[in-house]
């Protein structure tokens, strides 16, 4: 069955934001790959950059989401947990459709400042900042917060230069390594 035309448009703007990026892709291009009229389009979205921010809202660019529920199925104990999250970050970024976080990607293209993307952002990094640096102190660590922050960068770090490289093996052992590290100096 033919899915609503919503639904369709941020399908196709997943699947084209995600893998070509947010500026190289036009909205006659979501449309054409939707399958809608310009009008039907311009019904449900008012600009590129609201569909942009629904896109970054959804399941597709929150990979956090089946990250986090995966790590809490595999590792009951919190000082595990931490080190279990970049196991299956590591298993995220090996799937044949991995092409980096979205968000950072997004980051990357924004050219204003400020608004609401930028905004949205934010609010992921603080999200995954805040759930690493709520591991850390389930763990008992010493300075949760600032762990939370330090294991958000190596996240980053991986993501981006594992999908700008695509040397999944030696950057996963590295970030292993370093978020080893990293929870062992703070015990």
């Amino acid at each position: 069955p033919l899915q609503p035309p919503r639904q369709r448009i941020l399908e196709a703007a997943a699947q084209r934001f995600y893998r070509d990026g947010i500026r190289a892709v036009g909205v006659d291009a979501i449309i054409a790959a939707a399958g809608v009229a310009k009008a039907s389009f311009y019904r449900h979205f008012r600009s590129k950059e609201e569909l942009v921010l629904e896109w970054l809202r959804s399941d597709q660019a929150r990979w956090i989401d089946p990250v986090r529920a995966e790590t809490e199925r595999r590792a009951s104990a919190p000082d595990e947990r931490l080190l279990v999250f970049f196991d299956v970050l590591t298993e995220w970024a090996a799937s044949p459709d991995f092409a980096g976080c979205a968000y950072l990607s997004t980051a990357v293209e924004q050219r204003e400042p400020r608004g609401p993307v930028r905004a949205l952002i934010a609010e992921m990094i603080t999200e995954v900042e805040g759930y690493l640096g709520s591991l850390a102190a389930a763990a008992g660590l010493r300075s949760p917060d600032e762990i939370g922050v330090e294991l958000r960068l190596l996240c980053g770090g991986f993501l981006t230069a594992t999908a700008a490289t695509g040397e999944l093996e030696h950057h996963s052992q590295a970030l292993r390594a370093a978020a080893r590290t990293i929870v062992n100096a703070a015990r």
